[in-house]
């Protein structure tokens, strides 16, 4: 059973609420499961007729799914066609350009709809979250006028749950992968990995995860819709599930998907309701989509077959750093520039991921340590600038938060156990020697280690910037701030001390000060320890498996640069 993250309800109720927010919490659950049982059962037979008054498929998912109470649905109107337009070209070019489960064609054609008075329930559910989706991604500061308009936008959604939250059908998988992109920018209210699953179930349950016979499914444009909608349930599957440090819903032996074979290149003006259009470009999506199949591939192998390490560990996980760069040499032209960005990070991303300690590679070599520290600092100085970019819109979420809290903690516990390795610029003990066939080791940095003890400071400094950037927007991002100051001080202290005895290092390398930020008074913390299911714990002295506590869960569920390597 899936465990959920998202901040309970009863947390935000004074204490005389408590105890009969529980009973009613537990009535509620009981009957959920109890209709739920009854679905299962007759489902299946000839008399099944849908659903019961008192249950749904909707019902089902928000139950599981929801966290604080969302603002009242009146509390916000649709806005006039020339307000939401901008909203709208912004989900396009952030959110739709990678995850296009949705024609574009349909999109607009539901805002003809709704802006002509004959929206379709759907049309009203789509148009509400791209528009929730957009106003989110405007949003600087937990609670401010963005967040609200998202907050209305989603309650107005929601008022249509009931009639396209429904199960057996692509549209009510389309409608929960809105819920789903939505939820990773807004935590409090939704759990993204339980909403993931349920998507990714729906998708299983109506044979998405398998192409169907072309005497059964001739029609191209069908069959690519099909192939879209699964892509990006797989896509945020895989991402959700990795950055949770928790197993897929699906493996990818029980697949068998074509990549769509979506247009590449901008198309010319089309007409839409008597106006002119533009498709958008879909080469972003088709190079996440293969991303995703590379890391699903080395994350299934290092994290989910078992405990037996592998034969040859370097050769296995430099195999994966020359995947990634291969795919980071490959990013097409056309992407947009913050998209380019975002897939920098992500093979960095993979790099640090697929060198840290797992199961089936115990023992991290010298190479791969050294290769941590820099892929660490070199992420952490890529996503500064980003996060603390206050017009920018591009699709980072708080999942952004949880990946850098990972990378960070990483980056000190790699630090604590090899100080004369790393900061004292002694050469790494190399026993892999690759034969022509085998991948090589990634390049190692060429400005020397000199300056690594600033160059540690600046990286666990701009740790913290991120994460208190994201704090203004996430209470949860904010808790991980604090705990990861909690688990570097010592290590900073030590750093400081071994730059102050040292020559001066060059200016490039010279440690930056870190200005803390002054105390948001409005946001609340949640405490350290509910955060043990949500990432593998990496603050220990050791790099050993027990010492990073990776944990493989026992059920079912569900960044280099454009130029290569970054050095």
């Amino acid at each position: 059973m899936r465990t959920s993250t998202a901040t309970s309800l009863e947390t935000a109720l004074p204490t005389g609420s408590q105890s009969s927010a529980n009973k009613r919490e537990t009535a509620d659950m009981e009957e959920l499961v109890s209709d739920f049982g009854y679905m299962s059962v007759n489902a299946t037979t000839r008399d099944f007729y849908g659903f019961t008054s008192m249950m749904s498929f909707s019902r089902l998912v928000l139950s599981a799914s929801a966290g604080h109470s969302l603002l009242p649905s009146d509390t916000i109107q649709l806005p006039p066609r020339y307000a939401a337009m901008p909203l709208i070209r912004q989900y396009l070019s952030s959110v739709f350009a990678i995850l296009p489960f949705f024609s574009e064609t349909s999109i607009f054609a539901s805002i003809d709809a709704i802006y002509q008075g004959n929206g379709s329930h759907l049309d009203h559910w789509t148009v509400n979250m791209i528009l929730a989706i957009a106003s989110s991604l405007l949003s600087r500061r937990h609670g401010d006028a963005e967040y609200r308009k998202a907050e209305g936008y989603v309650a107005a959604a929601l008022k249509r749950a009931d009639k396209v939250l429904t199960p057996g059908s692509i549209p009510g998988i389309q409608a929960i992968l809105f819920l789903v992109v939505y939820s990773m920018l807004d935590p409090a209210h939704f759990d993204s990995w339980y909403l993931i699953g349920i998507a990714s179930r729906a998708a299983v349950d109506i044979g998405l995860h398998h192409d169907p016979p072309k005497q059964v499914l001739s029609n191209n444009a069908q069959l690519d819709r099909r192939r879209r909608v699964f892509y990006c349930v797989y896509t945020l599957d895989r991402s959700i599930s990795m950055v949770h440090a928790r197993a897929f819903s699906f493996t990818d032996e029980s697949t068998d998907v074509a990549l769509p074979s979506i247009p590449t290149k901008l198309a010319s003006r089309g007409f839409q309701g008597g106006k002119q259009i533009w498709q958008q470009p879909l080469d972003s999506a088709l190079h996440l989509f293969r991303l995703r199949q590379l890391q699903s591939s080395w994350y299934q192998e290092l994290f989910q077959s078992g405990r037996s390490p592998l034969a040859s560990p370097d050769q296995y996980i430099y195999g994966v750093c020359e995947n990634t760069r291969e795919w980071s040499e490959t990013i097409p032209e056309s992407v947009s520039a913050p998209i380019r960005e975002q897939f920098e990070l992500e093979a960095l991303y993979s790099y640090i991921y697929a060198l840290a300690p797992t199961r089936r590679s115990y023992v991290i070599s010298e190479p791969a340590r050294v290769l941590t520290f820099e892929y660490c600092a070199t992420y952490a100085e890529k996503l500064l600038p980003i996060a603390m970019n206050r017009a920018s819109t591009a699709f980072y979420t708080f999942h952004d938060a949880l990946r850098v809290y990972f990378l960070g903690s990483l980056f000190v516990a790699t630090l604590r156990e090899n100080e004369e390795l790393l900061l004292n610029g002694v050469a790494p003990v190399v026993t892999y020697a690759p034969r022509p066939d085998e991948p090589p080791i990634p390049p190692f940095p060429t400005r020397g280690r000199a300056g690594n003890a600033s160059r540690a400071i600046n990286c666990i400094n701009r740790v913290i910037r991120i994460l208190e950037a994201y704090g203004d927007r996430w209470d949860d991002a904010a808790a991980l701030c604090e705990r990861f100051k909690d688990e570097s001080a010592s290590m900073v202290t030590k750093l400081h001390q071994r730059s102050e005895s040292m020559a001066v290092s060059p200016e490039r390398d010279r440690a930056i000060p870190y200005f803390k930020q002054e105390p948001i008074t409005e946001l609340s913390l949640i405490e350290s320890s509910e955060w043990g299911n949500i990432l593998p714990e990496t603050n220990s002295t050791s790099l050993s498996l027990e010492s990073s506590r990776v944990k493989s869960e026992p059920f079912l569920m569900s960044s280099g640069n454009n130029g290569g390597f970054p050095f």
